[in-house]
């Protein structure tokens, strides 16, 4: 090795090398890698452990380490391997499943989490590992703040994570069907709708006066509620786009325009340009078949559609209330207060 120089990038730790290498000749670099993290040692003892373990690696030399590794391997293996008889693929992707779990997990720290795998391969790309965390809501939920959910809302909330951030960002559906936000968005305004709708129940834990509001306040609270997650959302991907240029907020290519900044007299009078085919920035065309609208019709449609699952389900508590809780699909999309058992005193 001739030059060889470490650096490090916020948690990422960087190594560069460079050496000669000889047409026709086979160079082979062995890397000895050593990880500890605040957690194992502390922090002013972390270089000295990393430094002689990495010699203990050099003076037993590569064949032992490797062997150790071997070992340690075999064993994990005897104890989580599973065999599926007749199906080659469904194995293959069961053991490799295995196979990260023993990769990520440490029988050593019972802290460390299992690492965002994705469908397949190594990782997110470092954007989304949050979407494990995301998964386990529901789970959440349910354990730490008692309320129940029901199997079909939990389902819906699981698939919604699902194609949100896994098909819809991960994999580009979003850019692929152009609907699938919109599908997004009116499922989202359902289930907010139910959201508010179960808050009022959650938050009136009297039982005896659960249902003693008006049904119609009741569904107009809950269409109230889904409607400002909704806006609030709105806010938010704006001020993404503001702030950090993502894009959040979709753009439209248009072939109309009304603006009265297009009346020569500044009379206020909106002047409209019809037929739009190309438009051009600093003297470059964009290539667009219109006008690039900066997102305004994907914001008015994400509210409108938000506002038609808003509707649906508010219109179904509203009955669901009317006739005192009968109603089966209602009652399938709304949280409800862990019942707690009371204690029996022995007689």
């Amino acid at each position: 090795m001739k030059n060889r120089s470490f650096g490090a990038f916020g948690e990422t730790a960087v190594e560069f090398q460079d050496f000669d290498a000889e047409e026709g000749k086979t160079v082979e670099v062995v890397k000895y890698a050593s990880v500890y993290t605040e957690r194992e040692v502390p922090d002013y003892e972390l270089h000295c452990r990393v430094r002689d373990e990495i010699a203990d690696f050099l003076a037993d030399g590569f064949e032992t380490e490797m062997n150790r590794h071997m070992e340690v391997y075999a064993r994990m293996w005897d104890d989580a391997n599973i065999e599926i008889q007749g199906d080659f693929e469904l194995d293959r992707a069961v053991r490799f499943t295995i196979f990260h779990l023993m990769s990520t997990g440490s029988e050593h720290d019972d802290r460390v989490n299992v690492g965002a795998k994705l469908l397949s391969g190594e990782e997110y790309g470092g954007h989304a590992f949050w979407d494990t965390e995301l998964f386990m809501l529901p789970f959440f939920i349910q354990q730490n703040f008692g309320i129940e959910l029901p199997s079909t809302l939990e389902i819906i909330i699981l698939l919604f994570i699902f194609a949100a951030e896994i098909l819809g960002e991960l994999g580009c559906y979003f850019i692929t069907y152009p609907y699938w936000d919109s599908m997004l968005h009116t499922t989202t305004g359902f289930l907010c709708a139910a959201t508010g709708f179960a808050l009022i129940d959650i938050l009136n834990r009297n039982s005896r006066i659960k249902f003693q509001l008006s049904p119609v306040y009741v569904a107009l609270a809950a269409f109230c509620f889904s409607m400002t997650v909704g806006v609030m959302w709105e806010f938010f991907e704006f001020g993404m786009d503001r702030l950090f240029h993502m894009d959040m907020q979709k753009d439209t290519v248009i072939q109309s325009v009304t603006s009265v900044m297009l009346d020569p007299t500044n009379s206020n009078i909106p002047v409209t340009i019809d037929g739009i085919h190309s438009v051009a920035v600093n003297g470059q065309d964009l290539g667009f078949d219109g006008y690039l609208d900066i997102g305004l019709y994907d914001t008015m449609e994400d509210l409108f559609v938000n506002f038609v699952g808003a509707v649906v389900f508010s219109a179904i508590g509203y009955f669901y209330i009317k006739h005192r809780g009968r109603g089966k699909l209602a009652r399938a999309f709304i949280p409800t207060i862990t019942e707690e058992e009371p204690e029996q005193t022995p007689e």
